[in-house]
C-alpha cells in the first residue's frame, strides 16, 4: 500500500507532463497559427489592448487539441461552465491545459510535502489548494474584466446613441465603440461587429455578447436593442435611458458600500483576529496551543471553531451583500 500511492502520483505527473508537452508541440505546429497572427496584426493597428481578442475561434473553443482528450473532457461534469470561465477571463489556453496544470500543481505540492514528512491533513489541504490556484486566478481575472466592462458600458451606450442621432446605422455605432474604447468592451464589441460582417444577425451577435459577459447590464442592453428592432421606437433615446439607469445603479452600489463599510470591517475582524491570537499564543508560550494541535479533543475544538467562524463570516456577508 505504501508503494501504490507514490507510484500512482508519479504516473499522474508523467501523464500530465506528456500531455502538456504534446499540447505545446501541437500549438507550435498549428498551420492556422501564422494566418491568425497575421490577421490579428492587420486588424489591430490601434494598440496592444486589442491584441488576440478578435480571434473568433474563442467563441467555440475546444476542450483540448487531442480528439481523445476532447471526448474525455466532454464527459466531465461542468466542462461547459469551466470552458465559459476561460472565455470570460480571456484565457488563451484551452480547458485541457488548465486542468492538467492544476493536476500538476496539486501533485507536485503533495510530493514536496510528503518528502518533508508533513502531516497528512496538511499535505492534502495544501495539495487541493495548489490544484485550485489556476482557477482562483481565472475567477479573479474574470471578475475584474466584468467589473471594468460594467463601468465602460454606460459610456459605450451613450456613444452609440450619439452616432444614431448623427444618422449612422447601429453596426457603425458598435464599430465606433470597438475603435474608441479599450479592453475589455472595445474588443468585445469588435467581435460583435465581426459577427455581423460575416453574415450574422445583430440579435444573434448581441446574444453571443451576453453569453460572454453574463451580467445584468449586458442583458438590459441586448434586450433594449432586440425590442426596438422588433417593435420600433427611438433606439437613441432607449440607449440614453439605459446609460442613465446603469449610472444610477453604480451610485446606489457605491452608497451601499459606504454604509456597509463598518459591517465589512467587522466580518474581516471576525475572520482574522482568532488566527492572530492563536499565532501570538503559540509564539509566547507553545504549551498553551500544544493541546489544540496534539490532543483529539483540541483538534475537534479547532474544527468547531473554524466552522463557527466560517458561519459567522457567511452571515455577515449575507447581511451586507445587497442585490441591486
Amino acid at each position: 500500500m505504501d508503494i501504490i500511492i507514490p507510484a500512482l502520483i508519479i504516473f499522474l505527473v508523467t501523464i500530465a507532463v506528456i500531455e502538456l508537452f504534446s499540447m505545446a508541440v501541437r500549438n507550435a505546429r498549428d498551420p492556422n497559427r501564422a494566418t491568425v497572427r497575421k490577421r490579428l496584426r492587420s486588424i489591430n493597428q490601434r494598440g496592444e489592448e486589442h491584441q488576440a481578442v478578435t480571434d473568433i475561434r474563442k467563441q467555440k473553443r475546444e476542450f483540448s487539441g487531442s480528439s481523445i482528450m476532447q471526448r474525455l473532457y466532454a464527459l466531465l461534469p461542468g466542462a461547459e461552465a469551466f470552458n465559459k470561465l476561460l472565455i470570460q477571463s480571456n484565457c488563451r489556453y484551452n480547458l485541457g491545459t488548465v486542468v492538467l496544470t492544476s493536476l500538476l500543481l496539486g501533485v507536485v505540492s503533495l510530493l514536496i510535502l510528503m518528502y518533508f514528512r508533513v502531516s497528512f491533513p496538511v499535505t492534502m489541504a495544501a495539495g487541493v489548494f495548489a490544484a485550485f490556484v489556476p482557477w482562483l486566478i481565472l475567477l479573479r481575472r474574470r471578475n475584474g474584466l466584468l467589473e471594468k466592462y460594467r463601468r465602460q458600458l454606460p459610456e459605450a451606450a451613450s456613444l452609440i446613441a450619439r452616432s444614431l442621432r448623427a444618422g449612422h446605422a447601429l453596426p457603425t455605432g458598435l464599430g465606433m465603440v470597438a475603435e474608441e474604447f479599450g479592453n475589455p468592451i472595445g474588443p468585445a464589441f469588435a467581435e460583435v461587429v465581426e459577427e455581423i460582417n460575416y453574415g450574422g444577425s445583430i440579435n444573434d451577435a448581441l446574444k453571443n455578447l451576453s453569453l460572454r459577459f453574463d451580467i445584468q447590464e449586458t442583458h438590459f442592453f441586448t434586450m433594449g436593442v432586440a425590442l426596438q428592432r422588433e417593435t420600433g421606437g427611438n433606439l437613441a433615446e432607449i440607449l440614453d435611458n439605459l446609460a442613465g439607469i446603469i449610472r444610477e445603479r453604480f451610485r446606489l452600489e457605491n452608497k451601499v458600500k459606504i454604509l456597509s463599510a463598518e459591517s465589512r470591517l467587522t466580518a474581516w475582524a471576525m475572520a482574522i483576529i482568532p488566527f492572530l491570537v492563536l499565532a501570538a499564543l503559540h509564539i509566547i508560550n507553545p504549551k498553551h496551543t500544544q493541546f489544540l494541535m496534539e490532543d483529539p479533543t483540541g483538534r475537534t475544538a479547532v474544527l468547531v471553531a473554524l466552522i463557527m467562524i466560517a458561519l459567522g463570516v457567511l452571515m455577515m456577508r449575507k447581511m451586507i451583500n445587497f442585490k441591486i
